[in-house]
């Protein structure tokens, strides 16, 4: 079983548009944050990032997330503004 984590970064090249990652199979937890300081709007449902989301707000620790297996493993994520990163690390 690998226990190392794999880090993911994610551009959001345009403001306020939705963009995905897609989590490796056998994942089990994730930290996803923002690397600018930059608010993200996360959501677990394509379409939804603008919708029904939750907020990770600028300067936080992140979002730490366990039992990832009981949703589908593409995380959707946006921000305000253009050209923030994500940084989303997991572990199977």
């Amino acid at each position: 079983m690998n226990r190392e984590p794999t880090i993911y970064n994610v551009t959001l090249t345009s403001a306020d548009t939705e963009y995905s990652q897609l989590l490796p199979q056998a994942t089990v937890k994730a930290l996803i944050r923002s690397r600018e300081g930059n608010d993200i709007k996360l959501a677990y449902v394509e379409g939804e990032s603008g919708i029904n989301y939750i907020t990770i707000p600028a300067g936080s620790g992140g979002k730490y997330i366990e039992n990832i297996e009981l949703f589908e493993k593409t995380l959707y994520m946006q921000s305000p503004d253009a050209g923030g990163n994500v940084e989303i690390e997991v572990w199977k």
